[in-house]
């Protein structure tokens, strides 16, 4: 498990380049060869090709728009964070929370005519369960079965609060004969139950989805929808100014001001779970020291940071998790370290180290698209009285170094999920994102307990404990959140195609 998400890491290290890449041109985009605006059609860039469109292999955000639009899973969640039956057409959970009983919608046809039974849902569990991109909703799944043609039940190896999420999230069901039929060319030649249907892929170049007028819920009111790939953010944005796109998120942040300024053209901004923070070793020399690491956090001077690295298009966090979380709670809100420099010199002066004096030189290691992050937490800690040198590495081997304990202090960014459980990734013992290598035994059990937990609220209060132990102990000094700003043609409404971090084409519109 720990090498599977050291490799999902690295996934995330190199698609939060591509949510936020710099503004200089690298590529020209793809030609297209219809036009662009039609009353029938939306065209959306993305900054990357397609790598599968198998629901079962499924590892990058661009993929991702395919598992979410062209397959469905037995439940959904609603932009209030509800958790509802889709394919399912109701569910069940035992008393203890480890038996879910899920009665499959009849009626429903895949997009090839072929009808959905429970079949197909055990097939696809069995798929997904042998699949390494898929571990993070299979984790917790001890057995299943089908009890009739359209019952099935999925028993866990203990109550888990953020099973439903994560099954709405990575699984998608397909028909079995059809995967066995196509074999390999399955991966290019998607066929589900969802809302949009596959057309035509040019590698490289776009993709092509058409609604799907059988749908058994609500239908998608956008004909056609066309995923261009246009790899150079200044070139999209380009596009979108001339009406070739309809949809860009991946403008750079010091053109977005060209966005606001044409009547054209409008921005739905949205916070995102990926986060940017700054890690320290725990255990190396004066970071072992918890008031180092607490006038760390003081002297970070985050809106100066968003301004200079993020153009202001970011958010401030104070804590790993936001508002955006399930299970969020509102209990955290202020908690978290307000710049004060004064603060922050007075508990280094507490901990043996006044105006900086006897420190060990400290190196701040990134990557490429951390670089200016990078160099702005340098400047606060230099003015903190550390001597500071900065370490770019590759992504490969900047995620090695700390895998290996080599990093005294570093600066990345990773989406931590929609759940607020998912902040064990980050502070659990052993857990592969741990690279600060801390560990608090009272975290452990609480991360255990909001685990097993399934009342809302009662979550609540288990993450708001856990969090104020780690915010005290301060292994990760949060920075900012990345913000998604959707720029769009001003004539399509975006107010429901985003639902946390996916996008539903069923949700577009022409106002």
């Amino acid at each position: 498990m720990k090498k599977l998400l050291v490799l999902v890491l690295a996934a995330v290290l190199v698609l939060s380049a591509c949510a936020a890449p710099a503004s200089t041109p690298t590529t020209t985009p793809a030609s297209a060869d219809q036009p662009a605006t039609q009353r029938d059609t939306v065209n959306i860039a993305v900054p990357s090709d397609f790598s599968t469109m198998d629901p079962a292999f499924i590892a990058s955000s661009v993929d991702f728009v395919i598992l979410a639009n062209v397959y469905d899973s037995l439940v959904k969640i609603t932009q209030e964070g509800e958790i509802v039956p889709r394919l399912a057409e109701s569910f069940e959970v035992s008393e203890d929370g480890l038996v879910y009983t899920f009665k499959i919608r009849e009626g429903v046809s895949f997009h090839n005519g072929a009808q959905l039974d429970a079949s197909d849902v055990i097939y696809s569990l069995e798929r997904s369960m042998a699949s390494p991109y898929m571990a993070l909703f299979t984790q917790y799944i001890a057995s299943f079965e089908q009890t009739d043609d359209y019952t099935v039940k999925i028993n866990l190896h203990e109550p888990a609060a953020p099973f439903l999420m994560a099954l709405s999230n990575f699984f998608g069901i397909v028909d079995k004969d059809t995967v066995e039929e196509a074999g390999e060319e399955f991966k290019n030649h998607p066929i589900g139950t969802g809302a949009y249907m596959f057309v035509e892929r040019k590698q490289g170049e776009s993709l092509t989805l058409t609604v799907n007028e059988d749908y058994y819920a609500e239908k998608g009111k956008i004909k056609n929808v066309v995923y261009r790939v246009i790899t150079d953010p200044s070139n999209a944005l380009i596009a979108l100014e001339n009406g070739d796109i309809d949809i860009c998120s991946y403008v750079p942040p010091a053109s977005l001001d060209l966005v606001r300024e044409n009547e054209e053209l409008d921005i739905l901004p949205k916070a995102t779970s990926g986060i940017t923070f700054v890690t320290m070793d725990v255990t190396k020399e004066a970071l072992s020291d918890v008031r180092v690491r607490q006038a760390i956090a003081y002297a970070m001077d985050k809106q100066s940071i968003i301004d200079g690295a993020q153009e202001g298009e970011a958010y401030p966090a104070e804590m790993l998790i936001n508002s955006e979380f399930v299970a969020y709670s509102p209990g955290l809100d202020g908690k978290g370290y307000p710049f004060d420099m004064e603060k922050a010199k007075s508990l280094l002066a507490e901990a043996g180290y006044p105006n900086g004096e006897g420190l060990p030189p400290m190196t701040i290691s990134s990557y490429d698209l951390g670089k200016k992050t990078a160099e702005l937490v340098a400047a606060n800690l230099m003015e903190l009285g550390f001597v500071v040198e900065i370490e770019l590495l590759e992504v490969n081997a900047f995620i090695q170094s700390f895998s290996a304990g080599n990093m005294q202090m570093g600066v990345m960014t990773i989406g931590l999920g929609d759940d607020a459980s998912s902040m064990s990734m980050l502070l659990e013992e052993g857990a592969p994102y741990n690279i600060s290598w801390y560990k608090n035994d009272r975290v452990e059990e609480l991360f255990a307990e909001g685990s097993k937990e399934l009342d809302v609220t009662k979550r609540q209060k288990i993450y708001e404990e856990l969090y104020l132990i780690v915010k005290e102990e301060a292994p990760y000094v949060p920075l900012y959140f990345n913000k998604y700003n959707y720029c769009h043609r001003a004539d399509l409404n975006l107010d429901h195609f985003v639902v946390f971090s996916t996008t539903i084409l069923s949700g577009l519109e022409f106002r």
